[in-house]
């Protein structure tokens, strides 16, 4: 690891020229990879993380998380059948970032105007826990 640090332009040189050399293949191997069920489960984990800013508590990983996501078919709040893949939503409290529940689209829409309102009118609820 020193040596990249001490030649860090020099690697980071090599690396772009390696892509542009290689940018269709290295495309086809992740539309192939982003394909398969581990790619959707790393995109979907990395957009929660990095996009959306959730945080996991100390209890919890991101690979249970996943797992329980995938599996739920009723909305925690509301009880409903999901519609579609689309309406399954992964609730989160903008504030802090914490996961909350999985939801329909619906009740994520009532939770994050609730929400809106409550920090407009200065008020803190903590989250269920």
């Amino acid at each position: 690891m020193e040596r990249y640090y001490a030649n860090r332009d020099y690697e980071r040189a090599k690396q772009k020229e390696y892509y542009k050399k290689n940018k269709q293949k290295l495309c086809d191997k992740n539309k192939v990879y982003y394909r398969t069920d581990e790619g959707k489960k790393s995109s979907m984990i990395n957009n929660w993380k990095n996009d959306q800013n959730m945080k996991l508590k100390d209890n919890e990983d991101w690979d249970s998380v996943y797992v329980y996501y995938y599996i739920l078919d009723r909305c925690e709040v509301c009880n409903n059948e999901f519609k579609s893949s689309k309406d399954k939503q992964l609730d989160h409290d903008h504030t802090t970032g914490y996961i909350r529940d999985i939801v329909c689209h619906s009740c994520n829409q009532k939770r994050r105007f609730s929400d809106l309102r409550n920090n407009l009118n200065g008020i803190s609820i903590p989250s269920k826990d």
